[in-house]
């Protein structure tokens, strides 16, 4: 879903022309372009937390 708003505010950014608003609209596409690594990092950091001997075989399988 964030991907979908993402693209959808990257291509109409530039039919918004209204001053001060202009900011908000990029801190808010920052905001859910910084989603993607920050859930990588959560699950890889859950996966390391669980497993710390080692991997199951079958785990990306």
């Amino acid at each position: 879903m964030n991907i979908v708003i993402i693209h959808s505010l990257t291509s109409n950014f530039v039919e918004i022309d209204s001053g001060r608003m202009d900011i908000w609209y990029k801190y808010f596409q920052l905001l859910l372009m910084f989603s993607t690594p920050l859930f990588i990092f959560i699950s890889e950091f859950l996966i390391a937390k669980n497993y710390k001997e080692n991997l199951p075989k079958k785990l990306f399988a």
